[in-house]
């Protein structure tokens, strides 16, 4: 569950290993201070208002990023299309986001966009 980071190995710096400290160490419950990468391929954001929807959104694009992901669901539903219509002003303003597009009709159609990242 960790993350891979790519260097070249010049830039890597050889260092001491770290002094032993007399300070106790405090113990704390990995839990609660991990944070939580696991993520789906798929965000399901009906029955979300605006604001809400959109920062639900936005922390789970960060997160697929940091995971590597390379192409992500967020199913918005069809309604109105109000949804969407955030969602893809939402995806417009974000680098990482290379396309997205309405899924296929067998993947859910308007109800759902496909996001591809760089």
């Amino acid at each position: 569950n960790g993350l891979r980071v790519k260097a070249p190995l010049k830039s890597l710096v050889k260092t001491d290993p770290p002094k032993k400290s007399s300070i106790p160490k405090t113990t704390f419950n990995s839990t609660t201070h991990t944070p939580d990468l696991t993520v789906k391929t798929s965000l399901d954001l009906r029955g979300f208002r605006g604001d809400d929807a959109i920062r639900e959104c936005t922390y789970y694009l960060d997160k697929a990023l940091a995971r590597g992901l390379k192409q992500v669901e967020i199913i918005h539903g069809k309604g109105e299309g109000i949804l969407q219509k955030l969602i893809h002003e939402t995806l417009q303003k974000r680098d990482e986001v290379q396309t997205f597009d309405i899924a296929p009709w067998e993947s859910g159609g308007s109800g759902c966009t496909i996001v591809t990242f760089r």
